[in-house]
């Protein structure tokens, strides 16, 4: 019975050989050497068979889930409606079709209204093939396909038009509390000013026109909400002050203008009249000049040395009824104001010149025979002579300094009972005169008529007029009966 069992301990030991491949090591130091036939050892290297096939089980379900998902359960959301992944892409077609033209952008209004709007509205032309390929992308991608079980919402795409939508949004996704105030670039008495600029208030969605336009592409149809938002000036005085620097330039900049031996320098004050100024997307504000603007004043300033030369008035026996002065024109006026203009932006010095020519006198003699008028204006009588002899002799007022009456021999050329006046006053405006008694034209617009509008202390004191010369009306009626057509008039002062 020993023997049997030194015969199994035997067997035992040459398996131990076997597996650690060294019969030395046969004893029992051998075995604490080689863990791995400590006794439990071998229960232990299968400890993780049935995790790992748990796992592997739990691996292939959710595999098989994510392929059966993908496969079977695909969907697609056009708005808020949902439709099988597995639609026909005509059908698809027809319904995103019917979809995009049934489809209404609601806003949501501070005073708890709403109004919805077709996308032809917003300015979005709907591509239904870019749509639709987009979509079939999306639904291909990585991204969906772990999340295979949402659905692919499509995005309408096509032709923007952004001019509509920035209109719609202003107009139909903005309400305006408070409009903005861009910052703002004026000339006060020669000087660049500037007004800062004033933000707004209003009522619409963040990003306007991003939040708008997606909602749109997405067909959302929860209303796009409003809320407080502040609206930017386009114009601030970050970006006029380089337009005021050149400004300043141009009002400061020294023009001189010689004219008869006198030498004119314009204020700052003059040259602000010349300019204009408008906005510009650009620099803000553009400066430009009023070409006519200059032109009229050279105009006035050519017109203050300017002097018709005196007639010189001889009566019926050779006597100097009013001695004769030459006159002084102005010329050249259009072209110096019109260089002027085109150099008054490079803020550079301009020396400029009018030339002035001297213009002789007429003598004049009056009538010996037969009726004739003679008009003193600067003693302010009107006489009338019939052969020679003084018939009679009224009060008048003639034209005023900057208005006056023209000089000169003349004769009546049109005559009218009762007539309606109107023109331009030195200042620009206008002025009408109705009802004009007795009229007697003797030269262009230049007449002898009855005033009633002006007060007795008038005539033979104050010349008023716009050039005619007035008379009392019941003067003037007597004179009208008396001078007939062609009746010569002389006026001198």
């Amino acid at each position: 019975m020993k023997k049997k069992k030194q015969d199994k301990s035997t067997r035992g030991s040459a398996k131990i050989v076997v597996a650690n491949d060294s019969p030395s090591e046969s004893t029992g130091s051998g075995r604490e050497k080689n863990p791995s036939v400590t006794p439990g050892s071998h229960g232990h290297s299968h400890r993780w068979r049935p995790a790992a096939i748990a796992t592997g089980i739990t691996l292939s379900i959710v595999g098989l889930t994510w392929v059966a998902g993908n496969l079977l359960y695909t969907r697609i959301a056009i708005g808020d409606q949902i439709f099988s992944g597995h639609i026909t892409n005509t059908a698809l077609q027809r319904d995103v079709q019917q979809a995009s033209a049934n489809y209404r952008l609601s806003i949501a209004y501070p005073n708890h209204s709403t109004k919805a709007f077709p996308l032809a509205a917003i300015g979005l032309q709907p591509d239904i093939a870019r749509s639709l390929q987009a979509l079939h992308k999306n639904q291909h991608s990585w991204r969906h396909r772990f999340a295979w079980w949402q659905p692919v919402h499509i995005t309408i795409l096509g032709v923007i038009h952004s001019s509509t939508l920035s209109q719609f949004t202003s107009r139909d996704a903005t309400i305006v509390t408070v409009p903005p105030h861009d910052a703002s670039l004026h000339i006060t008495n020669g000087v660049a000013s500037l007004d800062a600029e004033m933000p707004g208030k209003a009522y619409g969605p963040a990003d306007a026109d991003q939040t708008i336009l997606e909602a749109a592409q997405q067909m959302q149809t929860k209303p796009v909400t409003m809320q407080p938002i502040a609206l930017a000036p386009t114009i601030t005085m970050q970006k006029l002050l380089p337009v005021q620097a050149k400004l300043t330039a141009i009002l400061r900049q020294k023009i001189t203008i010689h004219i008869a031996g006198q030498v004119i320098t314009p204020s700052a004050v003059d040259i602000g009249g010349w300019l204009t100024l408008t906005n510009d997307n650009a620099a803000g504000v553009a400066i430009g000049i009023d070409n006519n603007q200059v032109r009229r004043y050279f105009d006035a300033l050519a017109s203050s040395y300017t002097q018709p030369a005196k007639p010189q008035i001889l009566d019926v026996s050779g006597e100097i009824l009013s001695e004769g002065q030459q006159g002084l024109q102005v010329s050249n006026t259009q072209n110096t104001a019109d260089t002027l203009s085109s150099n008054l932006l490079n803020h550079t010095s301009q020396d400029l010149a009018l030339t002035t020519t001297a213009t002789p006198f007429r003598t004049i003699t009056a009538p010996t025979t037969g009726k004739w008028i003679e008009v003193n204006v600067a003693t302010k009588q009107l006489y009338a002579y019939d052969q020679g002899e003084l018939v009679r002799n009224y009060s008048v007022t003639a034209g005023a300094p900057a208005t006056p009456t023209i000089l000169g021999r003349f004769a009546i050329y049109a005559k009218y009972v009762s007539q309606d006046m109107f023109g331009e006053n030195v200042d620009g405006s206008r002025y009408f005169q109705p009802h004009v008694p007795y009229v007697n034209y003797f030269y262009a617009d230049y007449a002898i008529h009855g005033n009633y509008w002006r007060p007795a202390s008038y005539f033979g004191l104050v010349n008023s007029s716009h050039g005619c010369v007035g008379i009392p009306v019941d003067d003037s009626a007597w004179l009208y009966a008396w001078a007939p057509i062609g009746t010569p008039v002389i006026v001198h002062s």
